[in-house]
């Protein structure tokens, strides 16, 4: 990397750090982009060479957290490199679960994504604040619904060569997908909330057996898709 880019690219990483602390300590309504500048001793005209706005800064914050989640999935996957785009990630993990038993990547992912939970304890708090912003700000809005998107569709994956093989019993994948991400999620956002109330380390062998039997249960996802 070029020493002018790697400069760049350091700037707007420091910038976007300290702005993660400060929608963990304040909220996202109430971080000023003084706030951000402070923290890292840098100027607010230099701040704004690298980010037009708060807006453009904190969307940063969300954008990083997105790209650190596609790194952790190919490690998940144990793919060598990071595809170019999503199409060829899907490729990549469609051809790695076919090698994999469905039974125990679900297993391994519900660990995996405790394990990440608990070694970045800010990233609940402040995907909570963004949850907050998606129906207000669009463009918060549309990497939530991207985030959610990717995650239905590689449980998905998961939960068709699970049928395939006849290990689960689904009526519809991308249904069940839906509901067993959804559940996830919830159960994330209540350890966010209060972590005495749900430890989702302490519980991530009731976990996986609640979303096991689901998967094996006849039918599943039918009688939710026909209502």
């Amino acid at each position: 990397m070029a020493p002018k880019k790697e400069l760049h690219e350091k700037r707007r990483e420091q910038l976007a750090r300290a702005a993660m602390h400060f929608i963990v300590r304040k909220g996202y309504d109430h971080v000023t982009l003084g706030d951000v500048c402070g923290e890292i001793h840098m100027s607010r005209s230099i701040a704004n060479y690298y980010f037009k706005n708060k807006e453009e800064l904190l969307v940063s914050v969300l954008e990083r957290m997105i790209s650190g989640s596609t790194g952790s999935i190919c490690a998940f996957f144990d793919l060598m490199e990071e595809p170019e785009d999503d199409e060829a990630l899907y490729r990549a993990i469609e051809e790695t679960i076919r090698h994999r038993a469905p039974e125990d990547l679900l297993r391994t992912g519900i660990r995996a994504i405790v394990h990440y939970v608990r070694k970045n304890q800010d990233i609940a708090p402040v995907f909570l604040e963004f949850l907050s912003q998606a129906n207000r700000n669009p463009s918060i809005g549309a990497l939530i619904n991207y985030m959610n998107r990717r995650s239905y569709e590689i449980t998905e994956m998961i939960i068709r060569e699970g049928v395939r093989v006849g290990v689960f019993q689904v009526a519809d994948p991308s249904t069940t997908a839906r509901i067993l991400v959804s559940s996830g999620i919830g159960v994330f956002i209540g350890h966010a909330l209060d972590e005495g109330f749900f430890n989702i380390e302490e519980k991530t062998g009731e976990m996986f057996d609640f979303a096991l039997a689901y998967l094996k249960a006849p039918g599943a996802g039918k009688a939710a898709q026909d209502r």
